[in-house]
C-alpha cells in the first residue's frame, strides 16, 4: 500500500508532531509499504534542532519516498523534498529557500560563528541526501547558500547572492537530460496517485 503523510508548516514547530511523523515512517517501514508520499505545504523557518532531526530521519528511511509539493516547500519543506527519492510539483508550487535562521545569541561574533557552523552542517547533510537520492547537489546547495551560483552552459539558474527558489515549471525543466529537481507535475494528490500507482 501507499502511505500518504500530509505535512504542514506547524507540524515541525512542535516536537510531539515530529515524533508522530517519525513513528508514521517507522510504521510504514514495518508494514512494508510500497511507498510513502509526503504531501507538502511546508513553508518558513523551523528551529535548528527540528531541521537536524528531519534530515536524520530522512536519511534512515528504507521505503521509497515521494514528495508532492502541493503548494510550497520552502525552508524545511525543501529539505523533505531533497530527502525524498522522487519529487512532483503542483503547477503553482514553489520549492527552495532552505536557509537557516540567525541564532539568538547576544555576542555578534559568537552569533556569526554559530551561524557559519549551522550553515556548514546543513549544507553537508543536504549534499549527502541529494547524492543518496540522485538529486543535483548544486541545486540543493543553492537552496541553502546564497554564495553558490548555478550555471549550465550559458543558462544561469541561480545567481550568486540569491537563495534559490524554483517554480514548478523550473523544477521540472530538463537540462542535460535530467530535470532540475522534480520528475513531473500533478494537479492534485489524487492525480499524483493515479500517475504513480
Amino acid at each position: 500500500q501507499t502511505v500518504v503523510v500530509k505535512l504542514r508548516s506547524h507540524d515541525f514547530k512542535d516536537s510531539q508532531r515530529i515524533r508522530e511523523w517519525e513513528q508514521l515512517i517507522k510504521a510504514a517501514e514495518k508494514d512494508q509499504a510500497k511507498m510513502v508520499i509526503f504531501d507538502l505545504n511546508v513553508n518558513g523557518e523551523i528551529p535548528w534542532e527540528s531541521q537536524e532531526r528531519i534530515l536524520d530521519s530522512l536519511s534512515k528511511i528504507t521505503v521509497p519516498t515521494l514528495a508532492f509539493v502541493n503548494s510550497g516547500a520552502t525552508g524545511a519543506g525543501a529539505l523533505i523534498a531533497v530527502g525524498s527519492d522522487t519529487n512532483y510539483m503542483s503547477p503553482n508550487g514553489i520549492i527552495g529557500g532552505a536557509g537557516i535562521s540567525i541564532p539568538d545569541i547576544d555576542n555578534e561574533e559568537a552569533q556569526k560563528r554559530k551561524l557559519a557552523q549551522q550553515l556548514s552542517l546543513l549544507k553537508a547533510r543536504a549534499r549527502n541526501l541529494a547524492k543518496t537520492k540522485g538529486h543535483r547537489v548544486e541545486i540543493v546547495e543553492a537552496f541553502i547558500d546564497s554564495e553558490n551560483e548555478v550555471k549550465y552552459g550559458e543558462e544561469v539558474v541561480s545567481k550568486k547572492g540569491e537563495i534559490l527558489t524554483l517554480t514548478a515549471s523550473e523544477a521540472v525543466k530538463e537540462i542535460d537530460g535530467k530535470p532540475l529537481l522534480a520528475k513531473g507535475l500533478a494537479v492534485s494528490l489524487e492525480a499524483l496517485l493515479n500517475i504513480v500507482s
